[in-house]
């Protein structure tokens, strides 16, 4: 929390001393949200593929467990990728969620000095969004991979 706090104020600064007038701020945050909004676009693109190679390869090693064609030892090396990108997923969620913050974070403090931050409160609410279905897809792929248990 603390730190978020220190993140959103010193980004906050460094706008105010970059733009002086309200409205170059305020589109300047706007740029901001556009610029993470295509990133989370992306990697919830690239989430969404490797949760289909990744529950493609799941589905493969429940299958060839059950048949006995592979031991756990090798199911595990097989699911350890998958267990990567998970980690992976996790960690760029966790930086998404950051930036939303400090970024709603910075529209309050913009709407209490008086700015009129409509567009970039509805700039935001679209990112939120964005990474709400992010976390979903990484929900799904945590999902299916917890479906496997190997001993």
């Amino acid at each position: 929390g603390c730190g978020a706090g220190m993140t959103t104020n010193y980004y906050l600064e460094k706008q105010r001393k970059t733009y002086v007038k309200k409205e170059d701020r305020l589109n300047a945050y706007i740029a901001d949200v556009r610029q993470n909004s295509q990133m989370v676009e992306k990697s919830t693109a690239k989430l969404n593929a490797a949760t289909a190679r990744n529950n493609q390869l799941i589905a493969k090693v429940n299958s060839q467990l059950k048949s006995g064609a592979i031991q756990k030892a090798e199911a595990k090396q097989q699911l350890a990728q998958v267990d990567a990108d998970i980690k992976a997923a996790k960690e760029r969620l966790s930086a998404m969620k950051s930036n939303l913050n400090m970024l709603s974070d910075t529209a309050k403090a913009e709407r209490s000095s008086g700015a009129a931050s409509k567009k970039l409160d509805q700039e935001i609410a679209q990112l939120r969004k964005q990474v709400s279905t992010y976390e979903q897809a990484l929900q799904a792929q945590v999902k299916q991979r917890s479906a496997i248990q190997v001993g």
